[in-house]
């Protein structure tokens, strides 16, 4: 007898809320919820010959998905899908050169004799090489075949003026027959004037995936993934505290809010303290790793949003407002508070989950 698997005994196919972004496969299924707008301006935009755009939003809110959205649609489009890690190639050789690469890779059948020639002579010593000899090869490459650059989490490289620079450097050598798509994190990007402006040069428009800060917006894409992966012979519905626990934890970061779901899907206890159980065993090694400062200023915030002053007013050791920004880089890194850009006094603003208290408790 064949052994049911946990999620088929709770009526789905797989689990529906896995943490891998949605794969190329998957793109076209009903999985992409809520994200219409950011779909019909990506196919709108592979149609194109030419442009760049940037996915621009929250840590955890799909961007990668997204992007594997547009790779789909540009194949579809007879186009090739050229991919960089942005983060391995900050420098206008290295990065020429991984284009050199991902092009033999996937085009090099396509080219004559002469150009994968001079295409070998740059792998060999790209640094004795005409840049501006190999710029127009890649013209001529890609008004043969044309193609699409695709780099994920760009942001991870502007965190200082030259590599900013250099970025907007490489991307105007870029031939503009190439099309290139790339995302950012909204927090990284917004910190910076010089970020905007410059992004605003390079890039023709952003997509800004929408925010996920209500109950039914989250129910969206909660409800959307158990109707794709449901067996179909049972509905499960969950209580809106659940959402709303969650919506406070999370802030509409997909990422975390399915990593709850999964573990509160396995247990089959759906109540609001099996949520809150599984938020703390979860987050328990973010929780121990604090020292005193950390639980400090995520204390001063739960549930209350307030500048990097307000922060430094509420700790008993003064320390710099540099240390307290670095510390609350981190504590955001790791999901366990959240920034804003304030409306009316344009300063950024930190708030940490109403639970945070709890939680803190339950590990001490």
């Amino acid at each position: 007898m064949e052994i049911k698997k946990w999620y088929e005994e709770r009526g789905f196919k797989k689990n529906p809320f896995s943490l891998d972004p949605i794969g190329i496969k998957d793109v076209e299924t009903p999985l992409f919820v809520d994200r219409i707008e950011a779909r019909d301006q990506i196919k709108k935009f592979v149609q194109e010959d030419s442009g760049s755009v940037i996915i621009i939003s929250e840590i955890g809110y799909g961007k990668s998905s997204v992007m594997n959205l547009a790779e789909k649609y540009s194949v579809n489009a007879g186009k090739k899908v050229l991919r960089i890690d942005p983060r391995n190639n900050r420098e206008k050789i290295c990065f020429f050169r991984s284009l050199i690469k991902e092009i033999r890779a996937k085009i090099k059948p396509l080219l004559s004799k002469e150009d994968t020639e001079i295409i070998d002579d740059f792998l060999k010593d790209g640094e004795k090489q005409d840049l501006q000899l190999i710029v127009k090869l890649l013209e001529e490459i890609f008004d043969k075949v044309p193609s699409v650059l695709v780099m994920d989490d760009l942001d991870k490289i502007l965190e200082f003026k030259k590599h900013i620079e250099i970025i907007k450097e490489i991307l105007d050598l870029l031939p503009k027959n190439l099309q290139v798509i790339t995302t950012g994190d909204i927090n990284q990007i917004m910190n910076s004037r010089l970020i905007v402006s410059i992004l605003y040069e390079i890039f023709d428009f952003p997509i800004l995936l929408d925010d996920i800060d209500t109950i039914e917006k989250l129910k969206e894409f909660v409800n959307g993934r158990m109707k794709v992966h449901s067996l179909g012979n049972r509905s499960l519905k969950f209580e809106d505290e659940i959402f709303k626990i969650l919506l406070d934890r999370t802030r509409g970061n997909l990422r975390e809010t399915f990593r709850y779901f999964s573990a509160l899907l396995k247990t089959g206890d759906y109540s609001k303290e099996s949520l809150i159980k599984i938020i703390i065993k979860i987050d328990s090694m973010r929780l121990h790793v604090l020292d005193k400062i950390d639980k400090e200023i995520l204390l001063s915030v739960a549930g209350n949003r307030k500048d990097i002053k307000e922060i430094r007013d509420n700790i008993e050791k003064k320390i710099s407002p540099q240390m307290i920004r670095v510390r609350l880089d981190d504590l955001h890194q790791n999901c366990m508070i959240y920034k804003y850009k304030s409306k009316d006094s344009k300063k950024i603003i930190y708030e940490a989950p109403i639970t945070i208290e709890v939680m803190l408790k339950a590990v001490e």
